[in-house]
């Protein structure tokens, strides 16, 4: 940092692009998260800009995709300083295996890297613990199920209570205060009749 600017310099401390940003953020492979005035705006390694200082806003990379916010919307940039997904979401987490939850309008859904959605935005919750997993946990009301990487609901939103218990591959699940275990093909395994269920590993 120079005279309020910031720059970068290598191990060695050569100068290798001038301190003349507002502000950095994160490194890619290949490019840097850089802010001029009140923009946000990425640049290679040798200093060239690569996309524009029109940004409001960015998060770190992950799977080789950068979110970032423009016009109050967001969408991503991959690690060229290519615009891979417009700017079209209220907000949008990190991609996880390959897909990633986006959100408009108080609901949220599920897209690809090519922006291709893979679920409708409807989820009134989705529970980020999951994101990344075999399978993800939604909502829609009090409503819980399950979809899997593909966007499919293996596990129906009929649940009012559906815990994955990936060790043992079955979901243990209630409607009703009654309870009772399913397979990850969402076929009975006990029947859905008990005022009470403990696993083994629960105590």
């Amino acid at each position: 940092r120079s005279r309020g600017k910031y720059g970068f310099v290598n191990e060695k401390g050569r100068e290798f692009i001038a301190p003349e940003y507002d502000d950095v953020y994160l490194f890619d492979k290949y490019i840097i998260l850089v802010k001029k005035g009140d923009k946000w705006g990425f640049i290679d390694r040798k200093g060239n800009a690569v996309t524009e200082f029109k940004y409001q806003d960015s998060m770190g990379f992950s799977e080789g995709f950068a979110a970032v916010k423009s016009d109050y919307k967001w969408g991503f940039v991959n690690s060229k300083g290519k615009e891979a997904i417009k700017p079209e979401y209220d907000f949008v987490w990190r991609f996880e295996g390959g897909i990633v939850v986006v959100q408009n309008d108080g609901k949220y859904g599920f897209i690809d890297k090519k922006g291709k959605a893979i679920t409708p935005i409807k989820y009134d919750d989705v529970d980020a613990d999951f994101l990344g997993a075999k399978f993800i946990k939604v909502s829609v009301g009090s409503k819980k199920g399950y979809i899997n990487e593909k966007g499919e609901e293996v596990i129906p939103v009929k649940y009012d209570y559906a815990d994955w218990l990936p060790d043992e591959g079955i979901f243990r699940v209630c409607i009703d205060g009654k309870w009772g275990l399913i397979n990850e093909k969402n076929e009975e395994i006990i029947p859905l009749k008990y005022e009470e269920m403990e696993m083994p590993n629960q105590g």
